[in-house]
């Protein structure tokens, strides 16, 4: 069993390694965009009973809430989303939704491709009921941001998905959904051109195996092209794992798993510049993984460049 845990690790970093080559020597051809506030606060990492969920970081912080979905015969609880599907799964909706400018996101070919695309291929039964039940978790949950600015407490109701539309498949057991379409809440979509960060296709997907690893890389790379001072920005471990690591109460634990997940996301992301010290870990000004003149999108048969803003 170990020995199987330890060559599943080793093709796994193999193909990290390999993904790094690539991306050191070419620019990237397809890119991928996430929601600004999901790059700094992520979903649970692993399954939870709890029906909420908090991250924090700095003044601002996210809410999720496991909510329910009509059956066509009564409500169905649904879990909090966990893990890499979710995190893939939104990066894919954002990526769609962005670039075919629309909020009604149909779960068909097309979504079908942006996720293999993502790492998220059809592998059989168990990993598509897998994704499935990720999909329904995602369209119920509500989610919340909380911030302070100009010295007043906010609250936002930052749902992504305002709809979901499932096919209803009756099995020999029980109902069961097959979704079918979802609908960006109309606050979330209007705000993806301003609040999207642009990522490169390729260490989304090397790193899908990797939730943390992912985590790190979509905040370095909106955080680290913002960074203004030549010394950098010093941010302690206690904060790291307030943002990041809040369920794990291990503090010895979480340093080496933080340390782990930043060189994984510095193979991909090789313009990352950070050093760690003591107390926590040092930003240094970097550009970020995808150039502006980069960040190409086809629209209406036509491209124009997205600024990267904020």
């Amino acid at each position: 069993m170990g020995e199987g845990r330890a060559t599943m690790t080793t093709k796994r970093e193999d193909s990290l390694i390999q993904t790094a080559a690539e991306i050191w020597q070419d620019t990237p051809e397809d890119l991928a965009f996430q929601h600004v506030v999901l790059c700094h606060l992520g979903f649970p990492r692993s399954k939870t009973e709890a029906r909420e969920f908090e991250r924090s970081s700095g003044n601002a912080s996210l809410l999720l809430e496991a909510g329910k979905l009509w059956t066509g015969q009564g409500w169905e609880p649904q879990p909090l989303p966990y893990g890499s599907i979710p995190r893939l799964m939104m990066i894919a909706i954002t990526t769609t939704a962005i670039q075919s400018k629309t909020r009604h996101i149909e779960l068909g070919r097309s979504m079908s491709d942006s996720l293999r695309q993502l790492g998220l291929a059809d592998t059989g039964a168990a990993h598509w009921r897998r994704v499935r039940a990720q999909a329904c978790a995602l369209s119920a949950m509500n989610m919340k941001l909380g911030y302070v600015a100009d010295g007043m407490a906010r609250t936002i109701d930052a749902k992504p998905i305002d709809e979901f539309e499932a096919w209803v498949h009756k099995d020999e057991r029980q109902l069961s959904l097959m979704p079918s379409m979802v609908e960006l809440s109309e606050k979330f979509f209007s705000a993806l051109e301003g609040a999207s960060v642009p990522l490169d296709v390729r260490a989304v997907r090397a790193l899908g195996k990797y939730p943390l690893a992912l985590d790190v890389y979509t905040w370095l790379a909106h955080r680290l092209c913002r960074v203004k001072r030549r010394d950098g920005d010093r941010i302690p471990w206690l904060a790291l794992r307030e943002q990041f690591g809040r369920e794990i109460s291990d503090q010895k634990k979480f340093k080496q798993m933080m340390r782990d997940a930043l060189k994984r996301a510095q193979l991909v992301y090789p313009n990352a510049k950070l050093d760690t010290w003591g107390s926590g870990i040092t930003l240094l000004p970097s550009p970020p993984p995808v150039q502006k003149t980069q960040v190409l999108i086809n629209i209406s048969g036509r491209s124009r460049e997205l600024s990267q803003k904020g």
